[in-house]
């Protein structure tokens, strides 16, 4: 303490007010978090998860959305707004449906996969991304207009956490029911 007393000085001392930058401060945060061992970022976004009415029984699935979200969450409060992906689907952006998800090219997308995943016991990351790798070589269909229709489908979204990690946490029947909703006659 006297080294601090020493060294300050009244001429070193800006005129001009402190500035208080809300977005710095939520970025500083964003990287607090993404530090923390997983079980403490369970602990914070849990009450959050909880009283927007999120299952969060099985700890297994937990853990692996909070994963998955992660990167995307700055503060703990905006759990529930990622987090809901995995707990309800809402409808696809109008634009972003017309475009991938009910275009040819992404009905085939989609039709190709509802027959890959109905062959699977369960779904993996490792599983998902090889039926991605198989429609890609299959359908000759690569980049946005290989992976945005299934995005679509299974999130109504068009960003979002890794898409294998999505379709895993989701589960197989979960994932096969989204796709079916979306698939045209």
């Amino acid at each position: 303490m006297p080294e601090l007393i020493e060294a300050f000085s009244l001429e070193r001392v800006g005129k001009a007010g402190a500035i208080f930058d809300l977005e710095k401060l939520r970025w500083m945060n964003g990287q607090y978090f993404r530090n923390l061992p997983v079980e403490r970022r369970m602990e914070l976004c849990r009450p959050y998860l909880q009283a927007a009415g999120y299952d969060l029984l099985d700890d297994h699935r937990y853990r692996k959305i909070i994963e998955a979200l992660t990167p995307r969450i700055q503060v703990p409060v905006e759990a529930p707004e990622k987090a809901e992906i995995f707990f309800s689907k809402h409808a696809p952006e109008k634009e972003a449906a017309e475009e991938f998800l009910y275009s040819e090219t992404g009905q085939k997308v989609l039709r190709f996969f509802l027959e890959e995943m109905q062959e699977l016991n369960d779904i993996t990351v490792e599983r998902f991304s090889e039926i991605l790798r198989n429609a890609k070589s299959t359908l000759g269909v690569k980049g946005k207009n290989l992976f945005m229709p299934v995005r679509i489908a299974l999130t109504g979204e068009t960003h979002g956490p890794e898409l294998p990690l999505v379709a895993e946490i989701l589960g197989k029947e979960e994932c096969l029911n989204r796709i079916r909703e979306e698939l045209r006659a």
